[in-house]
């Protein structure tokens, strides 16, 4: 009898072929998180589960998604900073929504169609770079537990995203395969980000107008409002040359804007640190090298780590780090206060994440 595992099919691509994959050895079960909207067509996802017999189940999670991520997320943007809201989504809502589902059925694992691969070393489950860097989602999955990732499966990690679309296709899932990629915020329903914020901060509205100041204080333009804007933008300034979003101060509503070599940096702050490899951090020097990605579709930089303090967590009755400094070999473009840095090893296994503090 095969074991049995709980994978979010969201009904796209990537699920549907980690359904496939994983039933060549496991007895599928498929849970769809029903995370936002009134009411989700889902009836491609029943004929395909019905084709290849995965008994697909549907859990309404709208109300902890609006309170663990919409909220979190327009929160960040008042307080200027720029969140990556999936992150967060992955460890607080969908992992933890498949674990206790899969309790509920005395079911072991879990699975996700993300391209990322799971590394065990003893009793440690360690999360490593997906074979297909140009798809890697490894930087999403950092913020995950070590109990999460020990019942966690993730069947994509060793394939290319070329392969995944041709096999849906080989297998029947044509108008799947043939599904454009997704880059939008999944609950955005097609609306850009500000729309979204006007529509759910309509007080955001009175905050057109604001100041845009050089490093001098000299006023340059104005702008629409300062959540409408991250680190390293140009678009939507009203300046006469082409500038570029350096400093976001809510206090005043006021941009500090300049030339894009200004927005360079090569040095940062992490704090809410997430440690997978403890005993890399207690024992590595500053003079050892790490690749450092400060957003998912980032290639990475080489830098160091430096501890900047402790706090009273303990992990195995190690301390964890209140915070840490990089200093980037090469200055990085953009670091947005808010964002994730997480850190590679020359393994491409996460060794510790973080959220990357505002610049002083």
């Amino acid at each position: 009898m095969k074991e049995k595992v709980v994978l979010a099919l969201s009904g796209g691509v990537d699920s549907l072929s980690a359904a496939l994959f994983l039933r060549e050895e496991l007895d599928v079960i498929g849970l769809h998180l029903h995370t936002c909207g009134d009411k989700e067509d889902l009836t491609l996802l029943q004929e395909a589960c019905t084709r290849f017999s995965v008994p697909l189940y549907v859990e309404d999670v709208r109300k902890d998604f609006r309170y663990k991520v919409m909220e979190k997320l327009k929160q960040e943007y008042l307080a200027a900073r720029t969140p990556n809201i999936c992150t967060h989504c992955n460890a607080e809502l969908k992992i933890p929504a498949l674990l206790s589902f899969a309790d509920k059925m005395n079911i072991r694992y879990v699975a996700t169609g993300h391209y990322a691969r799971l590394v065990r070393n003893g009793n440690d489950h360690f999360i490593r770079m997906a074979k297909d860097r140009w798809k890697d989602q490894s930087y999403m999955l950092y913020r995950l537990s070590r109990e999460q990732r020990s019942r966690l499966l993730l069947p994509l990690g060793e394939r290319l995203k070329q392969d995944v679309k041709r096999y849906a296709d080989e297998n029947g899932l044509h108008d799947v395969a043939a599904q454009r990629e997704s880059y939008g915020l999944c609950f955005t329903e097609g609306k850009s980000y500000s729309e979204f914020l006007r529509e759910e901060l309509p007080e955001v509205d009175a905050l057109s107008g604001g100041e845009v100041i050089d490093e001098r204080g000299n006023k340059v333009g104005t702008h629409n409002g300062y959540p409408f804007y991250t680190i390293g933008q140009w678009k939507g300034l009203n300046t006469t040359e082409k500038l570029y979003v350096c400093k976001l101060i809510p206090q005043s509503n006021t941009i500090i804007a300049g030339k894009k070599e200004e927005c360079f940096a090569k040095h940062l702050h992490l704090k809410d640190i997430h440690i997978h490899q403890m005993e890399k951090v207690l024992s590595f020097s500053s003079q050892q090298r790490f690749l450092i990605k400060i957003r998912g579709k980032d290639e990475g930089t080489f830098g160091f780590l430096y501890m900047t303090g402790n706090n009273d967590k303990t992990i195995d009755t190690m301390q964890i780090p209140e915070s840490i400094r990089i200093d980037f070999e090469q200055p990085v473009f953009a670091p947005m206060a808010g964002q994730d840095a997480v850190v590679y090893d020359g393994q491409d296994t996460i060794v510790l994440g973080g959220t990357i503090a505002p610049m002083v």
